[in-house]
């Protein structure tokens, strides 16, 4: 069976385990070491993410968005950060048990762990509230006339759109403040790299071998998830986000402009100022709002857990020494691509020009507003 957004639960928790377990039998020679090194490398192998990226990509391109039954942004989105979390649980595994030669440091394989507890209790929350919701969906709205149903649809509109706008935010803000501890020189350079692969590392050590080609596979993964052409034309707009945020501006206006929420709204009042549509059409149009709502918000959390992942996986990559010049590059690279990401799924909820195709957006709900025919 193809992997759901539903299955991260249970993956990530073996992930937690198999952690947990390394980590007591670094304390308690009683525990067999042995064994949870395998169970940590049965828990991150194999993943689910260049196949399920690879699908979801496909129907991207075809241009026709994801079917309830087919794969789901958060299905991709969450395999993606199952693939950073399983790496991120090698590398610091392996420098726990000092492959690097460093010494052994217990500090970074605790933070794994305690980074997948986190996202795997959001996850479990955004679960628990879809299945209450399927078990007892709302009533909907019901107006009472035309000019009310009117009024709640534009009002619901708008109220998604903020939330939009506020959420990439908050999401493009925590991206940002990571990269504003890494090489300032040098991050203007970074974001030229949006849409470029990564390359292999080289480094002794079996479970750090492991977890670096699954960062890699990670990485190259979120860029074939949004596209390399795609990522590479919003060079532009990250550019002008950071520098923005480094002049200490309000990078929430950037966004409002680059999501075109104005252009959102203008289809909204067009749309309502039709003559002739039933009631039932426009109380359709604002009920199919919420679940639109809560798919975004759904991948919002998931793009704080994918920045919280590759924070950890720069600080792991950092302890490591990793003795290419690219590798800075390439980190501040994946940073900008999230940026992009988040971006680029913001304009796809507004419907700003179509780009990703993975929802029927704000501006699409409002444009099936119809007149009855005769």
């Amino acid at each position: 069976m193809d992997y759901q957004y539903a299955d991260y639960t249970g993956r990530s928790k073996r992930l937690i385990l198999a952690g947990e377990q390394l980590l007591e039998s670094l304390q308690n020679e009683e525990v067999d070491r042995s064994i949870a090194i395998q169970d940590i490398e049965s828990a991150a192998q194999p993943g689910p993410t260049s196949e399920l990226v690879l699908r979801f990509a496909s129907a991207r391109n075809d241009q026709v968005p994801p079917s309830p039954a087919g794969t789901s942004p958060d299905d991709a989105l969450s395999g993606l950060l199952l693939e950073l979390q399983g790496a991120n649980v090698l590398l610091s595994a392996g420098i726990a048990l000092n492959e690097h030669g460093g010494g052994s440091d217990v500090s970074l394989l605790t933070q794994s762990v305690q980074n997948l507890e986190i996202s795997q209790s959001a996850a479990t929350q955004v679960l628990a509230s879809r299945a209450a919701l399927a078990f007892a969906p709302t009533a909907g709205v019901k107006s009472s006339d035309i000019n009310a149903a009117k009024e709640t649809f534009r009002e619901n509109a708008q109220g998604v759109l903020k939330d939009i706008v506020d959420d990439a935010a908050s999401v493009v803000n925590a991206v940002l403040e990571q990269l504003k501890k890494l090489d300032g020189a040098k991050i203007l350079e970074g974001i030229d790299k949006l849409g470029e692969s990564f390359e292999s590392f080289a480094i002794a050590g079996r479970l750090i071998r492991q977890g670096l080609d699954k960062l890699k596979n990670a990485l190259d993964a979120l860029t074939k998830l949004f596209g390399k052409d795609l990522l590479a034309s919003m060079k532009k707009q990250v550019a002008e986000i950071w520098q923005k945020f480094q002049s200490g501006e309000y990078i929430r206006d950037v966004l409002v402009r680059t999501f075109d929420v104005e252009g959102t709204e203008a289809r909204i009042a067009a749309a309502l100022a039709q003559v002739n549509i039933d009631i039932s059409v426009v109380d359709g149009a604002t009920n199919d709002l919420a679940p639109l709502s809560e798919k975004y918000k759904s991948n919002m959390k998931l793009f704080r857990s994918l920045n919280s992942a590759i924070a950890l996986a720069a600080g792991i990559i950092a302890v490591l020494h990793v003795a290419a010049p690219w590798v800075p590059l390439a980190m501040l690279g994946v940073y900008a691509a999230l940026i992009a990401a988040t971006i680029l799924v913001g304009m796809d909820y507004c419907d700003s020009g179509r780009v990703l195709n993975w929802v029927r957006g704000v501006g699409q709900i409002a444009k099936g507003i119809k007149p009855a025919t005769s």
